[in-house]
């Protein structure tokens, strides 16, 4: 598993989801975007990575390895997104259902073009 990190762009080299930073490059600054979080979340650079290694738990499936702390840490990760483990693997869900039937109106366009 391994998170890439740019100045404005966080990819994985494993899934296809993103984070993507949404403001201007200033120190005290950093608002990123989760592709598959709502677009009004606006969240901090370590939430963002966070994101992106949860979204890595989930759709590898980490989950059901034989590691038992596992689902601990993806509980963690997910709270400090906001969210509950069930509504993050949800909406990983919906993305990828959606991808693999092709809906249009913009849902899955991240993952249809990855950059990087």
């Amino acid at each position: 598993m391994t998170i890439n990190e740019a100045e404005w762009l966080i990819t994985s080299d494993r899934i296809l989801e993103v984070a993507f930073r949404v403001d201007l490059p200033e120190a005290h600054r950093g608002m990123w975007i989760l592709s598959y979080l709502p677009t009004s979340l606006r969240l901090t650079r370590e939430q963002a990575v966070v994101g992106m290694t949860l979204a890595e738990i989930v759709l590898t499936g980490q989950l059901d390895d034989a590691d038992e702390f596992m689902p601990e840490i993806a509980h963690l990760y997910a709270e400090r997104l906001g969210f509950k483990l069930v509504d993050v693997a949800c909406m990983l869900a919906a993305r990828s259902s959606c991808e693999a039937v092709g809906c249009g109106a913009g849902h899955g366009s991240a993952r249809s073009e990855r950059i990087g």
